[in-house]
């Protein structure tokens, strides 16, 4: 007598439908998953310019930190879309050096467990940061980024000049936020040999970025050259007069508009210069001034005017 309990035996055709037919079903809601990921990048992209544009640092902070996890989400499901990708590239870069870093250079207290947790979360953001740069490179250029990653000096020096002219001015992007993003993870962990030795890495990306679109993101390539010169000192190979140069580069991109560049200027060159009257009219001058200025960037101007009057607090214990 058959037992009624056992499952019913599929003709072998109709098993072979059903299985055909999921992996269609899957293949289908994989699409549609990557191709609402690729339409809300595209509409992040239009709407980014909202962020850039706010007035209020905390509205801006929120705003960003909500982003971040959702557009990771979203990379889960399209790794290859570029503009995911810069948008984290941008983002955990960008929220480090406008909210945790500018707190965290003012103050002194080095070895409290608290500046030290601040310090290791600041250079996850920018580790965090360079690592999605890469990937963006990647997408790109192949071939380039494969030499960036690698850490054995004779499997890069030789073949990154030749890799870095064959980069085109639709690469800047990448190429110029992966090395910012390095850049300032250099800067935040600086006892880390193995990243340190990469600064030749990130200046001859920054080098080449130069030479395709000299006056990127509002100057900031000419910012990222000022900086370091400043930064480094004569002993080290800087080079304050180039730095100088750098500067006053950077501002006239916005004729003066966009106000970090400016604070900059007065808080690392005036300092580096010794010049108490220079560091302290120049973040005089940004403390009153207008963020509305330069509408598109109101926030950095919002932040660079909190900046100056912070600094300006503190101009008797560095002169």
């Amino acid at each position: 007598m058959k037992n009624l309990e056992s499952p019913i035996a599929l003709p072998r055709p109709c098993r072979a439908g059903a299985v055909a037919m999921l992996a269609l079903i899957s293949l289908f809601t994989a699409g549609c998953a990557r191709m609402m990921a690729n339409q809300t990048a595209s509409m992040m992209v239009r709407t980014a310019p909202v962020v850039e544009m706010e007035e209020d640092p905390i509205i801006a902070e929120a705003a960003t930190l909500s982003n971040l996890k959702m557009v990771e989400g979203l990379l889960l499901v399209s790794p290859e879309n570029e503009t995911l990708l810069m948008t984290m590239t941008k983002a955990f870069a960008g929220y480090g050096s406008a909210f945790v870093e500018p707190q965290l250079s003012l103050r002194d207290d080095y070895f409290s467990e608290d500046y030290l947790f601040t310090q290791r979360r600041l250079q996850g953001l920018y580790r965090r940061s360079r690592d999605m740069g890469l990937r963006w490179i990647e997408v790109r250029r192949p071939d380039l980024a494969t030499l960036l990653r690698a850490q054995v000096k004779n499997e890069w020096f030789d073949e990154l000049p030749q890799a870095l002219a064959r980069v085109r001015e639709d690469d800047v992007p990448a190429l110029f936020w992966t090395a910012q993003a390095w850049g300032l993870l250099i800067r935040s962990d600086d006892e880390n040999l193995l990243e340190v030795v990469n600064r030749v890495k990130i200046e001859a990306m920054m080098r080449r970025v130069y030479e395709l679109d000299p006056d990127y993101s509002y100057g900031a390539v000419h910012l990222f050259f000022a900086l370091t010169n400043t930064s480094l000192g004569q002993e080290l190979g800087g080079d304050l007069d180039e730095a100088r140069r750098h500067f006053e580069a950077a501002i006239a991109v916005t004729d003066g508009r966009f106000l970090p560049s400016r604070f900059f200027y007065a808080r690392d060159y005036c300092r580096a210069i010794q010049s108490r009257e220079c560091f302290e009219s120049g973040l005089e001058e940004i403390a009153e001034a207008d963020p509305n200025i330069f509408p598109e960037q109101r926030l950095a101007n919002a932040l660079a005017t909190r900046w100056a009057r912070q600094w300006l607090s503190k101009v008797d214990d560095l002169f």
